[in-house]
């Protein structure tokens, strides 16, 4: 028994089992070698072997609080929520004091939408005596280490985000509406932790939901950075002098989004703009990153620095427009921006969405994912430039080599539908009317990325009345110019309803691939039909989802008209809105000079629109 203990000490968890099985051999209902053992398999993550541990434990010493509690433990990973909240109830008959049950109980209970039950068990055991409550809830903290809030409301969407990667949709639209009424019902001095707002952007819950939401995210940064020393004064207001304008990101790194902003930087007229680009991850040795510094006029390292010091970098170098171009993805450092190291700041590109707060004063949008009349929902003033927001840069991108369908197990004939989307943004209502497609286009088949939920999609496939053989998944590939490649074998792109394709999106544009969306009520549901209004390709952009299932038939049905959109991006891309870089950052710099003159003359910021002289 000792050796057993010694091995688990030092996470030799495979030689404590072993251990342990040998103590149990001569005494079967050795207590503390079933419950040593029932740990161990929980720490090697075999929970369905370690829940019939606990399960043997439990039968062998049925009064033993601990053993009710340690099932209860494992019954969350299964996500058995039930069956744990009834093995907590039992530990804490046997032991009332055991606030880590009541811990455990809350989490069950938040994980089935019992958000009230799950407020009071969590404000109860933080209550309680237990030592390991709040040893426990060091497992519970914010991408800097603080510790997160135990509200049930953000457990709950954690939790419903986790089905999302695995498309568990039971009871998707219970639960989607679950998560609005509980924000809009919400205390009004509500915080809540960063981490809710990337998962939020995926849900498509109202905007007015998601303003408040962001807002609570906002309260709490905005309360760190208050904590901080005050900086210095920003320079003059001079209306017409040289602007500097630092871009701040944690994605300066082989990311999507490095590879769309390097021509944004490099294409700014040196004539009137100094370009500070501040890294908030350190370099990874990418050719994305290399490109980034390059395009730079200065760069700079934030990543080792903390959130006073990296401000007041910001501040000392004299940024007069900041531009976050995080917001509140994941790994962001929103105290940074929060301290106004910049007399203007100006969110551009990373959420698609409102961000709450105080500290940005400008969203850079268009009149596509932020119509006129809707500027109510977002606390920012909103700035439209012409043709689309989100930036890209392709131009220079060649793509020589031609992939096969066989190499990628498609088949040789029949039309392939594509939709190289993350899980978290697939939603059982569109993925019915993918059925619906497949069922109506015989030979067809729907190409999918790799992910957690591949048998939960052939299985929804079967159920709709579609040989699950027709997913086809597609695996990850190292470069992105092997991606694109591959890209080029789809016929047609369905979009995700809730949150579009973003820069996915783009590359199967620029690829030559035809892409089909179908507008929704936000901002992160209408990214696409941006998208396709600067390819000049509206009659992609479907009224409902009728519209949207009856065009992708018909386009499928209809070689001549898809070859012609087809032909529409071999022939025009490279002139094409979505694709002019040079054009796109002559726009932003327009904006970026009327929010100075704005600024310069002591006036508030304000929204307005961007008109393109060239358009």
């Amino acid at each position: 028994m000792r050796r057993a203990r010694g091995e688990e000490a030092v996470r030799a968890f495979e030689a404590a089992l072993a251990g342990y099985d040998a103590v149990l051999a001569d005494e079967p209902v050795n207590r503390d070698a079933l419950q040593n053992r029932a740990i161990c398999l929980t720490r090697l993550g075999r929970y369905g072997d370690a829940f019939d541990a606990n399960r043997r434990l439990v039968d062998a010493h049925p009064d033993f609080a601990l053993a009710h509690f340690n099932l209860a433990e494992t019954c969350l990973p299964l996500d058995r929520f039930e069956d744990a909240v009834a093995m907590c109830d039992r530990a804490l008959g046997l032991e009332p004091a055991l606030g880590r049950a009541l811990l455990t109980k809350g989490f069950a209970l938040a994980a089935l939408g019992r958000l009230d039950a799950s407020r009071d068990a969590l404000k109860a055991a933080l209550a309680s005596n237990d030592p390991q409550v709040r040893e426990r809830l060091r497992d519970w903290v914010e991408p800097d280490g603080r510790p997160t809030i135990l509200d049930p409301l953000d457990l709950f969407t954690a939790k419903f985000h986790d089905r999302l990667l695995r498309c568990e949709w039971a009871r998707f639209e219970e639960d989607r509406m679950l998560i609005e009424r509980a924000v809009l019902a919400s205390a009004p001095d509500a915080r809540r932790p960063r981490s809710i707002a990337y998962r939020l952007v995926n849900l498509g819950i109202s905007r007015r939901a998601q303003r408040i939401a962001l807002s609570q995210v906002s309260r709490i940064v905005e309360a760190d950075a208050a904590q901080l020393p005050r900086l210095p004064a920003p320079l003059a207001k001079t209306p017409d002098r040289l602007l500097r304008i630092g871009y701040v990101s944690g994605c300066f790194c082989d990311h999507p989004a490095a590879r769309l902003l390097r021509g944004v930087l490099r294409e700014h007229d040196r004539k009137r703009f100094r370009v500070h680009t501040y890294a908030l991850t350190p370099s990874d040795g990418s050719e994305e990153h290399r490109e980034i510094v390059a395009s730079s006029d200065r760069f700079a390292d934030l990543s080792h620095l903390d959130w006073h010091a990296a401000a007041r970098r910001i501040r000392n170098e004299g940024i007069d427009i900041l531009v976050d171009l995080d917001g509140y993805v994941q790994g962001n450092r929103g105290e940074i921006v929060a301290q106004r190291p910049a007399p203007l700041q100006v969110a551009l590109m990373g959420y698609a969405g409102t961000l709450g707060s105080s500290f940005i004063d400008y969203l850079v949008a268009d009149d596509a994912v932020l119509p006129p009349g809707d500027e109510e929902d977002y606390s920012e003033r909103v700035v439209r430039l012409p043709h689309t927001y989100f930036a890209t840069y392709y131009l220079t991108l060649e793509l020589p080599r031609r992939a096969t369908r066989s190499e990628h197990r498609l088949p040789e004939r029949g039309f392939v539908f594509c939709a190289f989307n993350r899980y978290e943004k697939y939603d059982p209502h569109r993925f019915s009317t993918w059925m619906r497609i497949l069922r109506a286009v015989p030979d067809s088949v729907l190409w999918l990325l790799s992910g957690l939920g591949e048998g939960n999609l052939r299985a929804a496939a079967a159920a709709a009345g579609v040989a699950p053989e027709r997913l086809v998944f597609a695996g990850r590939l190292r470069h992105h110019f092997q991606h694109l490649d591959r890209a080029r074998l789809a016929d047609l792109y369905l979009d995700t309803r809730l949150f579009n394709a973003h820069t996915t999106a783009c590359d199967l544009l620029w690829a030559e691939v035809p892409l089909l969306t179908a507008p929704g009520d936000t901002f992160a549901s209408r990214v696409a039909a941006s998208l396709l209004r600067a390819a000049r390709l509206e009659e992609l952009i479907a009224r409902d989802e009728d519209d949207y299932a009856e065009l992708a038939i018909a386009l499928a049905r209809d070689s001549g008209r898809l070859a012609r959109i087809k032909r529409h991006l071999v022939e025009n891309k490279a002139r094409l809105p979505l694709f002019d870089t040079p054009r796109y950052v002559r726009n932003l710099e327009r904006a970026f000079n009327a929010m100075w003159r704005r600024h310069a003359a002591g006036q508030p910021p304000a929204g307005f629109d961007v008109a393109d002289p060239g358009a």
